[in-house]
């Protein structure tokens, strides 16, 4: 990990946090610390994750990158998927609303070195929901285990989905029983 320059007081404070860390488990992936970095459009790049790691964050999730950009070979989104060799504990959020493109997606997002796949199920910019992607996956509960077997069956790292504590899609999707989760 890096080593910042700080004050003595913030150095004081990041140590003591650093000393009452106590690691968590997702899946295969463990955590130095509960703390995790949430995704952030434009600020969760390499030197963000890396800071945010080195102050005390378990780990860190990239901003959300279009799994179609990234299955075009976008060379900007592709830049978007690279992880430093210093960063330990980050994964890759991916958002659309194609089952081959998202699973195409989070293979290659493994190849870059993912510590796990975020799939992104709450994003409500319109943007994004106005393309069947973000929080209007949550709109079709029926296709969602089909998208999470398809990527599953594709990687190796742990998956992991973003949604939104106050959707109004959640009382029907986690009251539909017959959904086989996977």
């Amino acid at each position: 990990m890096m080593t910042h320059t700080f004050s003595p007081e913030l150095t004081q404070k990041i140590n003591t946090l650093k000393s009452h860390q106590v690691p968590c488990r997702l899946g295969q992936v463990e955590f130095a610390s509960p703390l995790l970095m949430a995704p952030m459009a434009a600020i969760t790049n390499i030197p963000w994750r890396l800071l945010v790691q080195d102050l005390g964050a378990g780990g860190c999730v990239s901003e959300l990158i279009s799994c179609h950009g990234i299955t075009y070979q976008n060379e900007k989104t592709l830049q978007m998927l690279k992880i430093d060799p210093r960063e330990k504990f980050t994964g890759i959020q991916l958002f659309g609303e194609e089952v081959e493109a998202l699973t195409a997606a989070a293979q290659i997002a493994e190849e870059f070195g993912a510590k796990f796949i975020d799939l992104n199920m709450g994003c409500p910019v319109r943007k994004v929901v106005g393309k069947g992607a973000g929080a209007a996956l949550m709109q079709t509960p029926e296709k969602l285990p089909t998208l999470f077997k398809s990527i599953r069956q594709k990687i190796k790292i742990p998956l992991s989905i973003k949604i939104r504590k106050h959707e109004p899609y959640l009382d029907r999707i986690f009251s539909h029983r017959r959904i086989p989760w996977c």
